[in-house]
């Protein structure tokens, strides 16, 4: 549109520019967030959770998508 070719090289360098002017002024620091605990397990004691239950063939997933 400005004449300008459009590639990597070309962005990068007026994309410094751009931010220092226009970008930086508006955008604002994310405020910084407390990590919570995780949770603990509530299975009940002397309950055996089997591992396949948490683990599908890859069909099943498949055949999601279908």
């Amino acid at each position: 549109m400005a004449g300008l070719t459009l590639d990597v090289p070309t962005a990068n360098a007026h994309i410094g520019r751009w931010l220092d002017e226009e970008e930086r002024l508006v955008l604002l620091p994310l405020p910084i967030q407390a990590q919570a605990p995780a949770p603990a397990p509530s299975l009940r004691a002397g309950r055996v959770v089997p591992r396949e239950s948490f683990q599908h063939p890859l069909s099943v997933y498949q055949d999601l998508l279908a």
